[in-house]
């Protein structure tokens, strides 16, 4: 029997090396790449291929070597140039990266490959006219671009130049209709501009052509939510979450699912599950906060969160002072500073957290759709009937001693149909009183009920102003009637029946899905205690110093600064009155 022991070509080599690459077998193919280079050091092929595999290892430093091999034997390779331009992208020398492009445009013009990823480092630093350029360019040499097309419709979109945005995204998909990428991009426009359905058709074609697109789902479930449709909203996020088990924005968007439908703790837990996968995600942050104010989690439900351990810290930072104690200017320190070092374990965690809040509430599960009320009344100049028989018991603390007295009042009160309260800096322009509270009333007889069985706490502790208003004071400007609250005196004003179909049309071109909110917990959250700092903020801009008798130590809140900026004169002058 005759064997053939005959030694492989190295072609031959090269053959089988490029099918194990192709195939992605990247071990076989590395050794295959590295026995051509032992018989012969200079092949261009195998150093090129080997540095490409080093370079989807992230091996970056071994494929720079290889690449840079290539160009050693030969500098008029444009590829190698380009690769090596890549490699250093990929370890963030964009400068670097740039040089090797230049490079293979200077020696073949035409090479369209440089010219974009010049761009797409330009697109990546923000320096969108110049990426524009380049990309623009690479199109002029090969006009049937997808990814550029599709790249400069991100830019336009960038740029707020949405019809440009818009046609070079369908560009791109007249070009290559399965690419993926360029139906979500225009998903993304469509959905900035309002044009939610176009916007989910986007999508959707996106995931059929890529089922595992889970930025998609989790774009399509936030415009089932927006339409009112939340069980197809959740079953996105799930599939989301279910492709990308660490899609910490698929997290927070299950939790508000839960949240709206009062299943508070399945949306804490998608909360801290958000926080683990980004502790930087703000939204899951936030979102987290707010619903601590009406769910405290027991230890044994397992859920480890700092911003969790804070909220519970606070709430037991101070659970030896009585009711009496909260309410004594010498009691007022000693608590904020206990508060303070509760809440320093999270600190480093919230730094740079936007906390936009400047009213504490204590709430019943009444659903009172302000959003709703304010939007038609600043779309229609129109009073909703809801607002109607809404009364108010308003409370105007001279000072943010008084403030916070007023909080601790409303915290351990307890009223029958335990109504709505909220503790609040006025930033309205041209409302007076710089501190206000606030006890929601259905009806005036309600209202007087209410303040006669307050009024005493009220007078034993402060010596603030109380009142009984109906609504919101916006409204008060363009119906000056509606302020009246005797309902015997002529000018009383009732709704009128003629706005109704303005309400039935809003309704029914806007889906509003009802919040299900639950019964505020009594005590001090988290929520409460970044209110306070703001309010603390407050009191120092303008010039109420009895903020010294809590804290001096004050954080400055760009928030109430870019409030009341224009309003310093006005404020100040409040605390006169």
């Amino acid at each position: 029997m005759v064997t053939n022991n005959k030694e492989p070509t190295i072609d031959e080599l090269l053959v089988k090396a490029t099918k194990f690459h192709q195939n992605n077998n990247l071990k076989e193919a590395e050794q295959l790449y590295k026995t051509i280079l032992d018989r012969n050091s200079n092949f261009i092929s195998a150093h090129n291929n080997l540095g490409l595999i080093y370079k989807n290892k992230g091996e970056n430093e071994k494929a720079k070597i290889c690449f840079k091999k290539v160009i050693e034997i030969d500098s008029e390779i444009t590829e190698a140039q380009n690769n090596l331009g890549l490699t250093f992208q990929q370890s963030g020398e964009n400068e670097k990266a740039i040089n090797c492009f230049k490079k293979s445009i200077k020696i073949d013009p035409n090479y369209s490959s440089a010219y974009y990823n010049i761009a797409s480092i330009f697109h990546k630093m923000g320096k969108l006219e110049i990426a524009k350029s380049y990309y623009e360019k690479a199109i002029e040499i090969k006009p049937n671009y997808t990814e550029a097309y599709n790249n400069l419709g991100i830019i336009f979109n960038q740029l707020e130049e949405n019809e440009n945005a818009i046609l070079y995204c369908k560009k791109a998909i007249d070009i290559n209709s399965s690419f993926f990428n360029a139906h979500y991009n225009l998903g993304l426009i469509f959905q900035k501009i309002d044009e939610n359905e176009k916007a989910i058709n986007c999508y959707e074609n996106a995931i059929r052509i890529n089922p595992n697109f889970f930025n998609a789902y989790n774009n399509l479930g936030i415009l089932f939510k927006k339409k009112g449709e939340s069980l197809k909203a959740k079953n996105c996020y799930e599939n989301a979450i279910r492709i990308n088990p660490k899609f910490s924005d698929a997290y927070n968007n299950l939790g508000v699912y839960f949240t709206d439908l009062g299943k508070t703790e399945d949306a804490i837990h998608n909360y801290a599950e958000a926080f683990i996968h980004n502790p930087k995600n703000k939204d899951a942050q936030l979102n987290l906060i707010n619903d601590l104010t009406f769910y405290t989690p027991n230890k044994s439900n397992n859920i480890s969160n700092p911003i969790i351990v804070a909220n519970n810290a606070l709430r037991e930072a101070n659970q030896e002072f009585t009711f009496e104690d909260l309410l004594d200017d010498n009691y007022l320190a000693i608590f904020f500073e206990n508060s303070n070092k509760a809440f320093s374990n999270v600190k480093h965690i919230l730094d740079g957290l936007k906390f936009n809040e400047t009213q504490t509430f204590r709430r019943n599960p009444t659903h009172f759709n302000c959003k709703r009320h304010h939007r038609l009344f600043n779309e229609n100049n129109m009073i909703p009937k809801f607002c109607f028989s809404c009364f108010k018991i308003q409370i105007d603390p001279k000072n943010i001693l008084e403030l916070f007295k007023l909080f601790f009042i409303f915290d351990a009160i307890r009223f029958t149909d335990n109504n709505w309260r909220k503790c609040m800096i006025e930033t309205r322009p041209e409302i007076s009183g710089a501190y206000k509270g606030y006890i929601y009333c259905s009806s005036m007889k309600e209202a007087n009920k209410i303040l006669k069985f307050i009024s005493p706490t009220l007078n034993k502790f402060l010596k603030c102003k109380i009142d009984i208003k109906r609504g919101c004071s916006e409204f008060y400007k363009s119906y000056p009637n509606y302020k009246l609250t005797d309902e015997n005196e002529t000018n009383f004003m009732k709704y009128n029946t003629e706005w109704e179909n303005i309400e039935k049309e809003d309704d029914n071109k806007i889906k509003n899905v009802e919040k299900i909110y639950k019964k505020t917990v009594s005590g001090l959250s988290l929520s409460d205690f970044l209110i306070m700092r703001n309010w603390l903020s407050y009191a120092k801009i303008i010039d109420d110093t009895s903020y010294k008798n809590i804290t001096e130590d004050v954080p400055n809140s760009e928030l109430v600064s870019s409030l009341v900026s224009d309003q310093l004169d006005f404020r100040k002058k409040q605390l006169l009155c």
